[in-house]
């Protein structure tokens, strides 16, 4: 394994990397913050306390949730193959095989860091930063323990991951994703053209999508999510009504008043009393 550069991106919330690949593998470490990523194709929701791979010559999209940005830490390093001429060929020759497949294989998956490699890209920015004697060492010696954590963590739950994500179907992990999202951001404002973008699908592909799994457009599924929400604060908080409704997105009680009467539900009053 040659490592080639360690790189971090700080937050903001404009920070968005168009389709692109590159010739080495490539390990993204979130330490805060959630983003989008689009993987051959494949959408991917990532937060804080996650990593993912990307292989060589793969396609990749990223994008920060606006409402959250990520920050992350990234390490490029290539496999190289071993020589005729290495000691120990046969052993190096596995070895290369194994990695190969173990780096190859992981991607579109995110997983948690539970070795917290983030903390570990902190103290090889710290040394990089203020240079000393020893800290070219001490940074190579960091990284090897990172590699070392990327590999435990693919081998010990890596494989589950992977053979979960291929039973689903690429259809079934964007409706997810997008129902992930409206679940999270349902208290904003939620417009097509963001899901557009965050998802890389046009409008009409998504409520194509939405129509076919539920039967609804998108705004249909974010007014369904906060009805939903808000029945269920009525009936099990003490918050007042006006509090109910911009806790789920609605502009103000009368609005909520309304939709809740033109889909045929009961007042919030009634709803509450009838808890």
């Amino acid at each position: 394994m040659n490592i080639l550069n360690v790189t971090r991106v700080f937050p903001s919330d404009d920070w968005y990397v168009g389709e692109h690949s590159h010739t080495c593998y490539e390990l993204h470490v979130i330490p805060g913050g959630e983003g989008f990523v689009n993987i051959e194709g494949h959408d991917l929701h990532v937060r804080g306390g996650q990593f993912y791979i990307t292989a060589p010559y793969v396609k990749h999209t990223q994008r920060v949730l606006e409402s959250n940005p990520m920050s992350e830490y990234c390490l490029r390093w290539e496999l190289l193959a071993p020589t005729d001429d290495s000691p120990g060929i046969q052993e190096e020759s596995d070895e290369y095989r194994i990695l190969k497949k173990y780096f190859s294989r992981c991607y579109p998956n995110a997983f948690e860091d539970a070795y917290r490699m983030d903390k570990k890209f902190e103290r090889i920015f710290a040394e990089l930063d203020r240079p000393r004697a020893g800290s070219r060492l001490r940074v190579k010696a960091i990284l090897i323990d990172i590699m070392v954590d990327v590999l435990q963590s693919i081998h010990s739950y890596g494989e589950e991951i992977i053979l979960r994500n291929q039973k689903q179907t690429e259809e079934e992990r964007r409706l997810n994703r997008i129902m992930e999202f409206i679940q999270k951001e349902h208290h904003r404002p939620i417009t097509a053209e963001e899901v557009s973008r965050l998802f890389f699908l046009c409008p009409r592909q998504i409520n194509r999508l939405l129509r076919k799994r539920w039967n609804c457009t998108l705004g249909e599924l974010v007014t369904r999510h906060r009805l939903e929400e808000a029945i269920s604060l009525l009936q099990q908080s003490a918050m007042t009504v006006e509090e109910i409704a911009l806790r789920c997105g609605f502009t103000s009680r009368y609005y909520m008043y309304e939709v809740f009467r033109k889909h045929g539900y009961s007042t919030p009053g009634n709803i509450r009393r009838a808890k």
